[in-house]
């Protein structure tokens, strides 16, 4: 069992503002390209990095291709299978099976296949948007490790 570290006052009022003015950008980019489903993944994304950015999970790799492979699966399988239940389920599990596979797991990744599928987007302008957006959380855990 990993087992966190308890936080500073200084920490937790970092993550706070982290969190607070990432959640800002994100969502003004979500909902001018209008993909505010596609928001909901990195947010869980930016909340373990926040709070547990020594995690394995948090680490730029296991953000960036887990939700690289999830959001290539899901486009794909919505694009040419259509947006369902089902679909979305077969993608997601495949997604994480690619995260396993490319020794990048990210749990909140597994979110990006779902929502990938059930809300289908341009995925000329999503996945980049989605990978920009995982890249810039990336970047936050780098810096929040060093502190």
């Amino acid at each position: 069992m990993v087992r966190t570290e308890a936080m500073s006052w200084q920490q937790v009022a970092l993550a706070a503002t982290v969190f607070l003015a990432a959640l800002a950008l994100f969502g003004g980019l979500a909902h001018h390209f209008g993909i505010i489903a596609m928001w909901m993944p990195l947010v869980n994304s930016l909340a373990l990095v926040a709070t547990t950015p020594k995690l394995p999970s948090a680490h730029p790799w296991p953000i960036v291709a887990g939700h690289a492979a999830t959001a290539v699966v899901g486009s794909v399988a919505g694009y040419f299978f259509g947006a369902s239940v089902g679909v979305a389920i077969i993608a997601a599990t495949l997604g994480l099976l690619l995260m396993l596979v490319g020794r990048a797991m990210h749990p909140p990744a597994a979110a990006t296949g779902l929502v990938f599928t059930l809300h289908p987007v341009s995925p000329h302008i999503a996945v980049p948007l989605l990978l920009l957006g995982a890249a810039g959380i990336a970047a936050l855990g780098a810096v929040l490790r060093r502190r």
